[in-house]
């Protein structure tokens, strides 16, 4: 495995920036358009292709170039990055009427940064090689908004690794070679398995604090400003739009379900099963079920309100908010 150094985004002289390459990019929702929007700025010529007219429309006018199939963004570029929301869309446009197999060129290398479960991409990897088309799994550890300092675990053969590794180093400040095709998508699946357990603890134990008395702004603000082991990122994050009852999403309750019900499959698919994760990707059923799942997913905290009786307060207060019982008035 290799480890590439984290790079500042001022750069000079001979860099990534002075190789420019044709890049395709397929799927044009928030990392997609995140990716173009770098790629340009690093001097890239860029095609794209979404189902959405819109979202076309959207990207062209940053400078992209328009086509009008997967097939036709395969035929003009070197390096196509795809970012599609699940495994089925992802074979569409790999091995559809009209995707990128149908008019394979040598030389082409394929990078799936979507989240899709290993054998998805064992199985393209195999038949883009029978056409002479390379094929690499890179999925983003990163949010939306992070784009050019993304973590990208990359599964593939290492030559393809290093053709397309200028595409790479735009968009990820991180990038690890780990191994044979599949391999990344195993690592960022575990990781989303650490996301929901992170989600659900945090929801769970505010909650928990609102039904003994304790202030879950008390007790995020000094988790968040102590040096405990158990502060995080991404606890500080949640536990600020859960607390503002902010639910608007940055990643949804039904992207998190998608995600973890891969994670399971592939343990299950290896002979394995796994208490907490079974446990995760049930809580998380039953609030896409209650109709949250285009929420974010502190979202689960309002599963938790009914589970316990108790409403945590909207009030982004300070040391010593009160919290308002379930009954007082407040809406959960």
């Amino acid at each position: 495995m290799e480890r590439r150094p984290r790079r500042s985004r001022k750069r000079n002289a001979r860099d990534w920036r002075m190789t420019r390459m044709q890049v395709g990019v397929i799927g044009l929702g928030k990392m997609g358009s995140g990716m173009v929007r770098a790629l340009l700025e690093a001097g890239h010529t860029v095609t794209v292709y979404d189902v959405s007219g819109s979202a076309v429309d959207r990207i062209v006018e940053m400078g992209a170039i328009p086509e009008d199939s997967s097939a036709e963004v395969g035929a003009a570029a070197e390096v196509v990055l795809m970012s599609l929301p699940s495994p089925q869309e992802v074979f569409d446009a790999v091995g559809g009427e009209s995707g990128l197999l149908s008019l394979p060129t040598r030389n082409l290398v394929i990078v799936d940064t979507s989240t899709v479960d290993p054998a998805t991409t064992r199985r393209l990897a195999t038949d883009a090689a029978a056409t002479g088309v390379a094929y690499l799994d890179a999925p983003v550890l990163g949010r939306p908004d992070a784009c050019g300092e993304w973590t990208l675990p990359v599964g593939g053969e290492r030559s393809a690794f290093e053709a397309a590794r200028p595409v790479l180093e735009t968009i990820a400040s991180r990038i690890y070679h780990v191994g044979e095709a599949g391999t990344g998508n195993a690592i960022k699946l575990l990781n989303s398995l650490m996301f929901g357990a992170i989600n659900v603890a945090t929801a769970e134990m505010f909650a928990a604090a609102a039904l003994i008395g304790v202030s879950p702004r008390t007790l995020y603000e000094i988790i968040s400003e102590s040096r405990a082991a158990t502060m995080s990122p991404l606890f500080r994050e949640l536990g600020e739009k859960i607390l503002d009852r902010d639910f608007s999403p940055v990643f949804t309750v039904e992207l998190l379900c998608k995600d973890n019900s891969l994670a399971m499959k592939m343990i299950e698919e290896a002979g394995g099963s796994l208490v907490l994760g079974n446990t995760i990707r049930s809580l998380n059923s039953l609030v896409r079920s209650a109709g949250y799942g285009d929420e974010d997913t502190g979202a689960i905290t309002k599963l938790y309100e009914k589970l316990l009786n108790v409403s945590i307060s909207a009030e982004a207060g300070h040391l010593n908010t009160s919290v308002k019982r379930a009954g007082s008035g407040k809406a959960p």
